[in-house]
């Protein structure tokens, strides 16, 4: 059973928040994805939250995996990623973004993919900087151990309470 998408895309909007994030790029895959996404804008903009936010469409074929590496390409400087996707193409991206580089520490991505599964979630290639995903259980993160020390522990266990009920 998944969550209440209202209710995941709250989570995503509080774990932002949490994370002191002020610009990010924003993949999705489809129309309902750019809507969820606009909703979570609005509910910034209503806050009074001011976010710097590059929204890009990813297409999951072989022209859309180039077009997607040149765009990270010019993501120079950014390493806040946000990933919300309807498909399953959630795993070309995060493959896409790994033979770039971008597993490493300073990078940081906030998956949101219902329809992840356990055996997918473990596929997915390990990553040094924080990845969170929102899917069908509440909230995994996968972290190095020399992230979770100091103030970045602090930010971890507000986010582990921050999880959303199925």
């Amino acid at each position: 059973m998944n969550p209440d998408v209202y209710m995941t895309d709250m989570a995503l909007f509080s774990l932002i928040k949490l994370q002191e994030w002020t610009s990010f790029v924003v993949y999705y895959d489809t129309d309902m994805a750019y809507h969820r996404v606009q909703s979570i804008i609005e509910s910034a903009d209503n806050g009074n939250l001011v976010w710097e936010v590059i929204l890009l469409r990813y297409i999951g074929d072989e022209v859309g995996t180039r077009w997607t590496s040149q765009q990270l390409k010019r993501m120079d400087g950014i390493h806040n990623y946000v990933v919300v996707f309807e498909t399953k193409n959630v795993f070309n991206l995060l493959r896409t973004a790994g033979n770039m580089g971008m597993r490493s520490r300073e990078y940081h991505w906030i998956v949101l993919y219902q329809g992840m599964t356990d055996t997918q979630l473990e596929n997915v290639p390990k990553a040094l900087g924080i990845v969170i995903f929102v899917r069908q259980q509440p909230l995994i993160i996968e972290t190095n151990e020399e992230e979770v020390r100091g103030h970045k522990k602090k930010k971890k266990d507000r986010i582990n309470n921050a999880s959303v009920s199925n």
